[in-house]
Formats: structure tokens, sequence, C-alpha cells
């Protein structure tokens, strides 16, 4: 998984981490370990990802790899 990719779709999405973190189920400190790849993103988690960006099928193979 392309972390880098993942902190831009969220950096451009402009919603806020707290947010994110609320709708994945985790906390805000947990969001940013996952952003800087000290921990992984459950595929559970990326789903919902995927709906809070809007991301297409195309983003969403490119930050899957």
């Amino acid at each position: 998984m392309n972390v880098k990719l993942v902190n831009q779709y969220i950096r451009d999405s402009g919603l806020k981490l707290g947010y994110i973190a609320k709708q994945l189920g985790i906390t805000y400190v947990a969001l940013h370990n996952k952003m800087k790849g000290k921990h992984p993103f459950t595929l559970q988690e990326l789903t919902v990802l995927r709906d809070l960006l809007k991301l297409d099928d195309d983003q969403w193979n490119s930050l899957l790899g």
C-alpha cells in the first residue's frame, strides 16, 4: 500500500484528521501512526477511507499498488 498516496488523498480532501479518525473508529494518534507507516491500515479502514475521500477506481488501485 502506498502510504504517501494515502496522505496526499487525505490532505487533498480537506477533511480534518479528527473527523477521519472518528469515522474509522480509531484515535487521532492511531490515524497519525498509520499515516506515518508505523502501523498498517486494515482493509476495512481503507474501504471507509475510499468512501470518505470519494476515490475512483484508478485512485483506489494506485493506492493499493
